[in-house]
C-alpha cells in the first residue's frame, strides 16, 4: 500500500482540499493509515465510500481521518510529513 496512491485517490474527492497520508504505529498490525484533510468535517465513511466507488480495496482505506485548519509544508510548498507526524502524535491522533 502507498501512502501517495491514497493520497491520490481522495484528492480527487476534494480537489479543493490538501489530503496527506502518514504511517503511524499499531500494536495490532504493525503500523496504521492516518488521513489528515484540510476539509472540515472530513470523514472516514466518506473516504471509504469515495474509495469502494473507485475500486479500491478496504486495506488502502485509512484507518482514520483527522480534519485539519492547516497541513504544515516545507519551504517548496510540499507538504512537511515529518511535521505531520510529529502534530499527530502530540494531538493523540496518531496514537
Amino acid at each position: 500500500m502507498s501512502l501517495a496512491s491514497i493520497e491520490d485517490l481522495v484528492v480527487n474527492l476534494w480537489p479543493d482540499h490538501i489530503a496527506a497520508a502518514v504511517a503511524a504505529p499499531d500494536p495490532k498490525r504493525g503500523e496504521r493509515v492516518i488521513l489528515a484533510m484540510t476539509k472540515p468535517g472530513a470523514t472516514r465513511a466518506e473516504v471509504q465510500t469515495w474509495m469502494k466507488m473507485k475500486g479500491s480495496s478496504e486495506i488502502m482505506c485509512p484507518s482514520s481521518v483527522v480534519a485539519l485548519d492547516a497541513i504544515p509544508l516545507l519551504g517548496s510548498g510540499k507538504i512537511n510529513y515529518v511535521a505531520l507526524a510529529k502534530a499527530l502524535r502530540e494531538s493523540g491522533d496518531a496514537g
